[in-house]
Formats: structure tokens, sequence, C-alpha cells
């Protein structure tokens, strides 16, 4: 099994219908995926684009959702190149929090 790295990894979660949504792995909860700020991809003619959500009706730029493990078909690192889009269609930037506290010299 694959181990993401919460708070840093940008995955792509397959739903059985085929929607794949990009989104930072935050954690694994129960038997549910966490991901921050979700983007449903969508294909047009020449390019790949995020939706600014994960459905139609739903609210705009969530900033959480959990998705359970039973709606996912699977769970891959998303490609760096769509992850590069990722982070700056949501403004998000990579943050590395270190394990442990302490002082930094």
């Amino acid at each position: 099994m694959t181990s993401y790295k919460e708070g840093v990894t940008i995955v792509t979660i397959v739903l059985p219908n085929g929607a794949e949504i990009v989104g930072r792995y935050t954690k694994t909860q129960k038997d549910q995926y966490i991901l921050y700020k979700p983007r449903l991809v969508q294909a047009g003619e020449s390019a790949l684009s995020f939706v600014s959500g994960i459905c139609m009706t739903g609210a705009t730029s969530p900033i959480e959702v959990a998705f359970k493990f039973t709606s996912v078909m699977f769970m891959v690192e998303t490609d760096p190149t769509i992850a590069n889009a990722w982070r700056e269609a949501t403004g998000t930037k990579n943050v590395i929090v270190p394990e442990k506290s302490g002082l930094i010299m």
C-alpha cells in the first residue's frame, strides 16, 4: 500500500462513475479519505480544467470533503504537472511541517 504524506501529497481519487477528484490528502479517518480543497477534473476539447467544487449543486470551493472508502475506486498520487495546476487553481502552496517541534537554527 502506498503511504501518502498527510497535508502534503496531492492525490487523485477516482469515483465509480469515472469522475476524478484532485485534492491534498489530509488524513484517513475511520472509513473515509479526507481531502483538502478537492476539485473535480473536467475534460475539455483540448485541455483539462478544474471545476470549483466537486458536484454541480454543491457549495463552491469546499475546504475539506470526506470520501467513503466504498465510494472510491482507487486513489493515486497526482501527476506533478496536474498537482502544480491544482496548487495554482486553489492558491495553495506546500508547507512542510516538521515532525518534531524544536528550535531551527
